[in-house]
Formats: structure tokens, C-alpha cells, sequence
């Protein structure tokens, strides 16, 4: 697709030359003799360019320049004269003028300068449009490829029931992609429910999920409505699924087959429409290989499989990840929003995330707690971050089930440390159950200081 340019210039031989030398070199191109002319033109069409004369009858360049800023049009200029004034290439430089060349006939310089400023331009107004409309519609950054082809396909799933397996490592966002599949489906006005497997002790795993009557085992005094009847007409996230032990798979297999199940104790069957989606950050064909878990069941669940990358491995996202935390951050303790300086970004992607965007999250979360004014430096980043990133080298040389526990209990010990080892208000900042909570202190055989 031809570029469109703009070129503004009252000297009318100039302007209608240098169109059709750039016509030759397949742009598009329009001539506008005044500011006022220019205007009407850019009211009615948008141009990826505009070659601007500094002098112009009238209103000049420069405040041509500032008016279309003023009204909010981005559209990048390349500002030329016939006389060099370094005053206005500073002003012009402000008002954000992509570049400030001397009226010429070098036609290389200003081809150069043509074909750098568009690609900047598209680059940035790219960037500018994934980064909002990410966040305004899914509350979900990202610019890179693999997130933009993440959305691609959730898109396409928009009107579907199909059943959804997302992977990918500890932190990287399963469960909120799961909802945002949810958010854009026919059932968004319907129940979310979520079962978190790991969470529930293996004995009331099925209760949970199909519900039981009175009587039907030791202790169920009362009738308990499981999580398949309250998401009847919505969706149920099954987050990681492989916890399940064989006998439980076998049971949901046979649910997902029938749209049918008993609850304990009952032998009336309840018929419920829903769909199911799936999370793991295990590699379930490996389960299967180790019979740990069910072909035919992952067959199922895995209609449509959607992986997440690990943060190491998008780089590119850190960036608009952080300044989003950072904002988030800023308005909730109510300080001013913080800059982050290049000095401080270049650490954070030198840095490998192993627990992927919810460190990173808490990290930034952190930072802000701890400074009262911004901007965040290379220093603060450092001081959080100093020891896991100068040993980051050999931590990523050991195995990944090691360096994501060690990551997991040392980010608990400090959780608990903050909240006074109060369980409830840890398990609310960690964004799991508190039974799950004492699972991993347990695991990790974490001391408790008295409160």
C-alpha cells in the first residue's frame, strides 16, 4: 500500500516537483499552497506523512505544527527550510517534528528521512493501539507477537463453546486469559466459576464439583450445591486440571461426554449446559506417557490448546507491563505516577522473571510501596532486585521444578513477613485459597512467627 503524503509549501514549483518526483518513487502524494489549505486536506483524509515548509503566508509551520497537536493528531512531520535556525529546529523538536532538514536538492537525505520517519511512525502508532486497546478491552498487555496471536485466536473463539486448554508456566496469566475468554463469549453475562484443584484436599475434590446430599458421607450434615450446577449457562475454569487424581478424570471425563452428572448420594441425574476451560503449567502429553493422566480426557478438554509464553521469552512486553503496574500501583497508595528511566527498564529485561508476569507484578508493586516520589532508578530496581539478578546465571542452570519453588517459598516467606504471618491477608495477596497457602508452608516447611 502507498504511503499518502502531504506536502505544504507556498513556493507552487517546489511543492508540484517534488510530487512528482515522489510519485515516481510509488508515494501517493497531495499539495496544499497555505496552512488553512493543508487543514481542510488532513479534515479529510489522514496522511502517513507531511512535508512542511517553516514559511509559509499566513499561519506558519510551526503553528500549523501546534494546532494539529493540539487537536490531538499525531500524524509525523518533516519540517524543511531554506534557511537554517536552530531556535525553531528546537521548537519544532518539541512539538514533536519527526525531523528538521535544509530545503535542498539532496533528494537521498530526504528520501532517508521519508522512509525512516513512516516506519517510526507506524512502529510507534502500533504500539500505541495494541498497548490501549489490550488493555481497555481484555485488561491484558502486550505487544508481542505471540500475545497478539494469543488474542487472534481467543477472537475467533468469541462465538464458540469450544473447550479450552491453556499451558504455559506459574505467573504468566492462564487464569485471567480464561476469563477473558469468558468476557467475550455469549456467556458473559452468565456465572464464571472456578474450581482450583490444587486447593481442594483430594476428599471433597468431587463434593466440590458435583455436589452431594445429606448423609451421603461422614460429616455432610446439609445438601451442598456443587460447582457443575452453579455454572449451569456460564463457564467453569478448571485450573490445573492435572491435579485430578485418575478416578476424579475418569468421572469429569464422563460428565464432559453427557453434560450430565450425580450428585454423592443422589441417584437423579442434573442435565447442565456449560463450557469448560482448562489451565496446567504441566506438559500434559508427558503426563500421559506416564499414565498420570488420561489421553481421552485431554482430547476433550483440549479442543482448542492456547500456550502462554514464559516472560523471558517476550521481552518486549516488559515495558508496557511495567508502566501499567506501575500506574496501577501509583493510583492505589495515591502517590503521583512514577517515570521509569531507561537505566532502571534495561535491568528489568536483563533480568530472566521466572515467576513470569506475577513477579514481576509484585515486584513493581513493591517499588512503589517503598519510594516516595518517582522516578524509579536503576538504584531501586537493583536494590529489590540485586540478588536474584546477579544470580540469576546460575539459578537458570539448574532444573525449572527447582528454581520455581525455590522463587515460590522465598516469595511466601516474604508475603508472610509482610502481613505478620496473618494467613488470610497472605493467601489474599498471593490470590489463592487459604488452604492452599497452608499446603505450600507445609511443603516448603516454612516457619510461622507468632503473631
Amino acid at each position: 500500500m502507498q504511503s499518502q503524503i502531504l506536502i505544504v509549501d507556498d513556493y507552487i514549483d517546489h511543492a508540484e516537483n517534488l510530487k512528482e518526483i515522489l510519485r515516481l518513487n510509488h508515494y501517493f502524494c497531495q499539495t496544499a499552497y497555505t496552512a488553512e489549505d493543508a487543514l481542510k486536506k488532513i479534515k479529510k483524509r489522514s496522511f502517513d506523512l507531511i512535508l512542511l515548509d517553516d514559511k509559509l503566508p499566513g499561519m506558519d509551520g510551526l503553528e500549523l505544527v501546534r494546532l494539529l497537536r493540539e487537536e490531538n493528531n499525531d500524524v509525523p512531520v518533516i519540517m524543511f527550510s531554506a534557511f537554517g535556525d536552530s531556535h525553531k529546529g528546537s521548537e519544532a523538536a518539541k512539538l514533536g517534528v519527526y525531523d528538521f532538514i535544509p530545503k535542498g536538492d539532496d533528494l537521498n537525505e530526504l528520501y532517508d528521512a521519508i522512509e525512516t520517519t513512516i516506519q517510526k511512525y507506524q512502529i510507534l502508532a502500533s504500539q500505541k493501539f495494541d498497548a490501549q486497546y489490550f488493555q481497555q478491552k481484555y485488561n491484558f498487555i502486550g505487544i508481542s507477537p505471540q500475545i497478539k496471536e494469543i488474542f487472534k485466536t481467543i477472537e475467533h473463539l468469541a462465538n464458540s463453546d469450544a473447550r479450552v486448554l491453556i499451558t504455559g508456566e506459574t505467573g504468566v496469566g492462564k487464569n485471567l486469559l480464561a476469563e477473558l475468554i469468558h468476557q467475550i463469549s455469549p456467556r458473559a453475562s452468565k456465572p464464571f466459576v472456578w474450581l482450583d484443584c490444587p486447593a481442594i484436599p483430594e476428599t471433597l475434590l468431587e463434593s466440590e464439583l458435583f455436589g452431594h446430599e445429606r448423609g451421603a458421607f461422614t460429616g455432610a450434615v446439609r445438601r451442598r450445591i456443587g460447582r457443575l450446577y452453579f455454572a449451569d449457562q456460564g463457564t467453569l475454569l478448571v485450573d490445573q486440571i492435572d491435579d485430578l487424581s485418575l478416578a476424579m478424570q475418569a468421572k469429569f471425563l464422563r460428565f464432559i461426554e453427557t453434560g450430565e452428572f450425580e450428585p454423592l448420594g443422589s441417584t437423579n441425574k442434573i442435565k447442565v449446559d456449560l463450557r469448560v476451560i482448562s489451565t496446567s503449567n504441566e506438559d500434559l502429553n508427558e503426563k500421559i506417557n506416564q499414565h498420570q493422566f488420561r489421553q481421552d480426557l485431554y482430547y476433550r478438554i483440549a479442543q482448542v490448546e492456547i500456550f502462554i509464553p514464559p516472560l523471558r521469552e517476550r521481552k518486549e512486553d516488559i515495558p508496557f507491563l511495567a508502566r501499567h503496574f506501575i500506574r496501577r500501583n501509583c493510583i492505589k497508595y495515591q502517590k503521583p505516577i512514577f517515570d521509569l528511566t531507561s537505566g532502571a527498564l534495561d535491568l528489568m529485561l536483563e533480568y530472566e522473571w521466572p515467576g513470569n508476569v506475577r513477579e514481576l507484578q509484585f515486584f513493581i508493586e513493591n517499588v512503589v510501596l517503598l519510594k516516595k516520589e518517582g522516578p524509579i532508578f536503576a538504584k531501586d530496581v537493583e536494590m529489590l532486585l540485586g540478588n536474584r539478578l546477579k544470580n540469576w546465571q546460575l539459578v537458570k542452570l539448574r532444573p525449572l521444578r527447582e528454581a520455581k519453588e525455590e522463587f515460590e517459598k522465598s516469595y511466601i516467606e516474604q508475603v508472610l513477613a509482610q502481613t505478620n504471618g496473618n494467613i488470610s491477608k497472605a493467601a489474599k495477596i498471593l490470590g489463592i485459597d487459604r488452604s492452599n497457602l497452608y499446603k505450600k508452608i507445609q511443603y516448603y516447611r516454612i516457619l510461622l512467627k507468632p503473631a
